[in-house]
């Protein structure tokens, strides 16, 4: 039975080393501190059934609870600091997230003032790629959503019905989900106002839709754009 226990605490010790290992040999700093976290857990494991008398086959449950206690440690800092963001982008007293600030004479919605949404959504997506990096990208996408859905002041039902279609499929993009968000919050919300406004300006419902159309091509573009040059910089750091 001793040699059995020590033949456990020393598969613990590989375990143990190859976290060491991939945390050494990672380039991206998230996956590198999740590899230490889970390094340290299983190191408590060891150092307590090496200098105590408790039994070496504690670690037969101890290092897969690791695995757990490292995922709960992951989503409980990406809470914080899905916090964080949301406080530098915090919602306007309307209730809409960064409104713009344009001239009552402007026709609405014609400026960048979504570019806020683009530049959390990001961010938010690339802290919680490597917080959990063995996500899938379709569920990876759905906490997106979802945590954009519960941040909103009065999300319900409209908000479920928009998003539902979204949230089922499994090929959606980064790109498509950021879209989905400034069309709810700055397209649709809008809409009506929009059209008053593009009426009294004296436009024609053509003029009007040519230069809705023109603002989503904007908001496409302006999005892929973003995400390239995410991209690039995470490549060369």
């Amino acid at each position: 039975m001793i040699v059995f226990e020590w033949i456990v605490w020393g598969v613990a010790c590989l375990i143990f080393l190859s976290f060491v290992l991939a945390a050494f040999s990672s380039r991206d700093s998230g996956l590198r501190a999740h590899h230490v976290r889970h390094s340290l857990l299983i190191a408590v494991g060891l150092v307590i059934t090496f200098i105590t008398q408790m039994s070496k086959l504690h670690l037969l449950w101890w290092v897969p609870v690791t695995f757990i206690l490292n995922q709960m440690l992951s989503m409980a800092l990406l809470r914080t600091k899905m916090r964080h963001l949301e406080t530098n982008f915090p919602l306007a007293k309307d209730g809409k997230r960064n409104t713009l600030d344009e001239e009552e004479t402007s026709f609405p919605v014609t400026e960048g003032g979504y570019q806020s949404v683009i530049n959390t959504q990001i961010d938010l997506y690339n802290i919680l790629r490597r917080r959990i990096p063995e996500l899938p990208e379709a569920e990876l996408l759905n906490k997106l959503i979802s945590s954009r859905i519960n941040a909103l002041p009065k999300a319900g039902s409209d908000e479920q019905e928009y998003y539902g279609p979204l949230l089922g499929n499994h090929n959606k993009s980064l790109e498509d989900v950021i879209y989905a968000m400034i069309h709810y919050e700055f397209i649709l919300s809008r809409a009506s106002e929009a059209i008053t406004k593009g009426q009294e300006m004296g436009l024609t419902s053509d003029q009007i839709n040519e230069l809705w159309g023109d603002f989503r091509e904007q908001v496409r573009n302006d999005i892929k754009v973003s995400i390239q040059k995410t991209v690039a910089n995470e490549s060369s750091s």
